[in-house]
């Protein structure tokens, strides 16, 4: 995932802050805009997640609901050939 990179900048600021080799704003600038991108970033994939689970959950429903079907199809075969049946075995 693309977080890494977000936190090793977050990461580099502060320790820059606490060497003295960087100013406190321009540290607190690129840590909000760095904050700001993650929070994007775990946006978008949680978006992502959700329309993939939303898809998945269709394909379930589609695949009961023929399975369903089928089940139906065969037992409506069964009680058909079931007299046949009778017969032969008589």
């Amino acid at each position: 995932m693309a977080i890494k990179p977000q936190m090793e900048n977050i990461c580099e600021a502060t320790k820059n802050i606490k060497d003295g080799t960087q100013e406190p704003l321009d540290s607190l600038a690129t840590t909000v805009k760095a904050a700001e991108r993650l929070h994007h970033m775990l946006k978008d994939e949680r978006d992502k997640q959700r329309e993939d689970l939303r898809i998945t959950a269709e394909h379930i429903d589609e695949a009961a609901s023929e399975l369903h079907t089928s089940i139906t199809e065969c037992q409506n075969m069964l009680k058909a050939l079931t007299p046949s049946l009778d017969i032969m075995q008589e």
